[in-house]
Protein backbone atom coordinates (compact mmCIF):
# COMPACT_ATOMS: atom_id res chain seq x y z
CA UNK A 1 0.00 0.00 0.00
CA UNK A 2 2.88 2.38 0.73
CA UNK A 3 4.23 1.83 -2.78
CA UNK A 4 0.89 2.80 -4.30
CA UNK A 5 0.75 5.96 -2.20
CA UNK A 6 4.33 6.81 -3.20
CA UNK A 7 3.60 6.26 -6.89
CA UNK A 8 0.41 8.34 -6.69
CA UNK A 9 2.26 11.16 -4.94
CA UNK A 10 5.06 11.13 -7.51
CA UNK A 11 2.63 11.15 -10.41
CA UNK A 12 0.69 14.06 -8.92
CA UNK A 13 3.94 15.97 -8.32
CA UNK A 14 5.03 15.25 -11.90
CA UNK A 15 1.77 16.70 -13.23
CA UNK A 16 2.62 20.12 -11.80
CA UNK A 17 6.28 19.97 -12.85
CA UNK A 18 5.46 19.02 -16.47
CA UNK A 19 3.76 22.36 -17.10
CA UNK A 20 6.90 24.47 -16.56
CA UNK A 21 9.10 23.12 -19.39
CA UNK A 22 6.12 22.74 -21.74
CA UNK A 23 5.18 26.40 -21.28
CA UNK A 24 8.82 27.50 -21.49
CA UNK A 25 9.47 25.51 -24.68
CA UNK A 26 6.32 26.97 -26.23
CA UNK A 27 7.28 30.58 -25.45
CA UNK A 28 11.06 30.31 -25.25
CA UNK A 29 12.75 32.67 -22.73
CA UNK A 30 15.33 34.92 -24.35
CA UNK A 31 17.88 34.81 -21.51
CA UNK A 32 20.04 31.74 -20.91
CA UNK A 33 19.48 31.78 -17.13
CA UNK A 34 15.71 31.73 -17.60
CA UNK A 35 16.02 28.80 -20.02
CA UNK A 36 18.18 27.02 -17.46
CA UNK A 37 15.72 27.55 -14.59
CA UNK A 38 12.50 27.00 -16.56
CA UNK A 39 13.52 24.19 -18.93
CA UNK A 40 16.65 22.27 -17.92
CA UNK A 41 16.10 21.96 -14.18
CA UNK A 42 12.42 20.86 -14.46
CA UNK A 43 13.37 18.36 -17.18
CA UNK A 44 16.02 16.87 -14.91
CA UNK A 45 13.54 16.71 -12.02
CA UNK A 46 11.04 14.97 -14.32
CA UNK A 47 13.68 12.46 -15.42
CA UNK A 48 14.69 11.70 -11.83
CA UNK A 49 11.05 11.15 -10.82
CA UNK A 50 10.36 9.00 -13.90
CA UNK A 51 13.42 6.86 -13.24
CA UNK A 52 12.28 6.43 -9.63
CA UNK A 53 8.81 5.45 -10.87
CA UNK A 54 10.39 2.97 -13.26
CA UNK A 55 12.33 1.46 -10.36
CA UNK A 56 9.14 1.16 -8.28
CA UNK A 57 7.31 -0.52 -11.15
CA UNK A 58 10.27 -2.86 -11.64
CA UNK A 59 9.97 -3.89 -7.98
CA UNK A 60 6.25 -4.51 -8.58
CA UNK A 61 7.20 -6.77 -11.48
CA UNK A 62 9.06 -9.05 -9.08
CA UNK A 63 5.94 -9.65 -6.98
CA UNK A 64 3.01 -9.12 -9.36
CA UNK A 65 3.66 -10.42 -12.84
CA UNK A 66 0.51 -9.32 -14.62
CA UNK A 67 -0.12 -7.40 -17.81
CA UNK A 68 -0.87 -4.08 -16.10
CA UNK A 69 2.57 -3.87 -14.54
CA UNK A 70 4.25 -4.52 -17.90
CA UNK A 71 2.09 -1.85 -19.55
CA UNK A 72 2.99 0.63 -16.79
CA UNK A 73 6.67 -0.19 -17.29
CA UNK A 74 6.35 0.45 -21.04
CA UNK A 75 4.45 3.72 -20.55
CA UNK A 76 7.07 5.06 -18.16
CA UNK A 77 9.87 3.98 -20.51
CA UNK A 78 8.15 5.85 -23.36
CA UNK A 79 7.87 8.97 -21.20
CA UNK A 80 11.56 8.76 -20.31
CA UNK A 81 12.49 8.43 -23.99
CA UNK A 82 10.36 11.45 -24.93
CA UNK A 83 11.83 13.63 -22.17
CA UNK A 84 15.37 12.61 -23.12
CA UNK A 85 14.52 13.44 -26.75
CA UNK A 86 13.27 16.90 -25.75
CA UNK A 87 16.31 17.44 -23.54
CA UNK A 88 18.81 16.51 -26.24
CA UNK A 89 16.96 18.42 -28.98
CA UNK A 90 17.14 21.62 -26.95
CA UNK A 91 20.41 21.44 -25.08
CA UNK A 92 22.31 20.00 -28.04
CA UNK A 93 21.98 23.37 -29.80
CA UNK A 94 24.25 26.32 -29.15
CA UNK A 95 22.87 29.70 -28.05
CA UNK A 96 22.65 31.10 -31.57
CA UNK A 97 20.83 28.06 -32.92
CA UNK A 98 18.28 28.21 -30.09
CA UNK A 99 17.58 31.89 -30.69
CA UNK A 100 17.37 31.35 -34.47
CA UNK A 101 14.97 28.41 -34.06
CA UNK A 102 12.81 30.41 -31.65
CA UNK A 103 12.68 33.50 -33.86
CA UNK A 104 11.93 31.52 -37.06
CA UNK A 105 8.66 30.22 -35.57
CA UNK A 106 5.88 32.77 -35.06
CA UNK A 107 4.85 31.17 -31.77
CA UNK A 108 8.51 31.14 -30.62
CA UNK A 109 8.16 27.42 -29.90
CA UNK A 110 11.34 25.40 -30.00
CA UNK A 111 10.47 22.47 -32.21
CA UNK A 112 10.83 19.43 -31.99
CA UNK A 113 11.70 19.72 -28.26
CA UNK A 114 8.30 21.28 -27.54
CA UNK A 115 6.46 18.52 -29.41
CA UNK A 116 8.35 15.76 -27.59
CA UNK A 117 7.78 17.33 -24.17
CA UNK A 118 4.10 17.90 -24.96
CA UNK A 119 3.71 14.27 -26.06
CA UNK A 120 5.36 13.08 -22.85
CA UNK A 121 3.05 15.32 -20.81
CA UNK A 122 -0.02 13.99 -22.60
CA UNK A 123 1.09 10.39 -22.04
CA UNK A 124 1.62 11.25 -18.37
CA UNK A 125 -1.83 12.82 -17.96
CA UNK A 126 -3.52 9.93 -19.73
CA UNK A 127 -1.71 7.36 -17.61
CA UNK A 128 -2.42 9.37 -14.45
CA UNK A 129 -6.17 9.34 -15.04
CA UNK A 130 -6.16 5.67 -16.01
CA UNK A 131 -4.17 4.76 -12.86
CA UNK A 132 -6.36 6.88 -10.60
CA UNK A 133 -9.49 5.40 -12.18
CA UNK A 134 -8.17 1.86 -11.79
CA UNK A 135 -7.15 2.43 -8.17
CA UNK A 136 -10.54 3.86 -7.25
CA UNK A 137 -12.32 0.89 -8.82
CA UNK A 138 -9.99 -1.64 -7.12
CA UNK A 139 -10.15 -0.10 -3.64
Amino acid sequence: MQDIILIGTLMTFLTSIYMIPIASLHNLPKEYNNRLMCILIPEIIILVCLHFLLLQVYHFMEHHQNTGVYIAFGVIAIQIALVYGALFNHWGLNKGEVEKAASSNSATSLLPAFDLMLASGLVHLTSLFIVLGALTVIT
